[in-house]
């Protein structure tokens, strides 16, 4: 947790699918020595301000890698939030809510796509930092191309729009992880 915060839950969501019809299992795949997964992973528990890290996924094998490294997956993603065309949003949620039935909690949900490895312990340390000092909440953080981003502040409850698709960032690591 962060210095002299308050005692706020902090939780990273790693939604993790298995059934990527461009690099089936890429999650699990080895990505400049270690599988693409660890890098999320790393960098979450690196960074010092999370409380809990949670994979969300469909795949045991990517929920067993997941633990491994250091994650909780306490439990897969049905099937009807595992589709291709299945929303980040949907899946969080699911995931959130079996962390409720056990007893957790999460003031700040921040969502870790695996497919990121470029993210560093201090970008997430900034993200939580800017949160914990613009109460009230939520933000939602998105990426718009390759180089525009935008954190922007959403009134009122809790928003599920959260942004789907980073293709241009998922074509380049499809390249690199393919070679091509």
């Amino acid at each position: 947790m962060l210095e002299g915060a308050t005692m706020v839950s902090v939780v990273g969501v790693i939604p993790a699918r298995g059934g990527s019809k461009s690099i089936p299992r890429k999650n699990v795949r080895v990505f400049l020595g270690k599988p693409l997964l660890a890098w999320t992973i790393e960098a979450t528990r690196e960074s010092g301000v999370f409380d809990r890290l949670v994979l969300s996924t469909d795949d045991a094998a990517i929920a067993e890698t997941g633990r491994r490294l250091g994650a909780e997956a306490p439990a897969l993603r049905p099937k009807e939030l595992a589709q291709d065309t299945s929303p980040t949003a949907p899946a969080v949620k699911h995931i959130l809510q079996v962390l409720q039935q056990q007893g957790g909690v999460a003031d700040i949900v921040v969502i870790l796509e695996p497919t990121s490895p470029g993210r560093r312990p201090f970008h997430l340390r900034e993200v939580v930092e800017l949160m914990l000092s613009s109460a009230p909440f939520p933000w939602r953080a998105c990426r718009r191309s390759r180089t525009t981003h935008c954190l922007a502040k959403e009134a009122g409850a809790a928003n599920e729009r959260f942004s789907t698709q980073l293709s241009t960032l998922t074509r380049n690591l499809v390249s690199a992880m393919l070679g091509d």
